[in-house]
């Protein structure tokens, strides 16, 4: 485990943050913890609600686990 985190935290930080988000958030679509509403881009959501993650999920979501 201890190689892991130290290869891990060698990745750059952007990639590594990127890799993590797309990570939890295929996990979060694939065991149903997460709504997939709240992953699409809904300009109307964003400018009337302020709901401003959802200009980034979209790009960070890779698809469910393959089962």
């Amino acid at each position: 485990m201890t190689d892991f985190m130290q290869a891990f935290m060698e990745i750059p930080p952007f990639t590594r943050y990127f890799l993590t988000a797309t990570f939890l958030l295929s996990f979060g679509m694939t065991y149903k913890l997460l709504n997939p509403y709240y992953l699409i881009l809904d300009f109307e959501m964003v400018i009337w609600k302020l709901n401003v993650w959802r200009l980034i999920t979209p790009f960070l979501f890779a698809g469910p686990f393959s089962q």
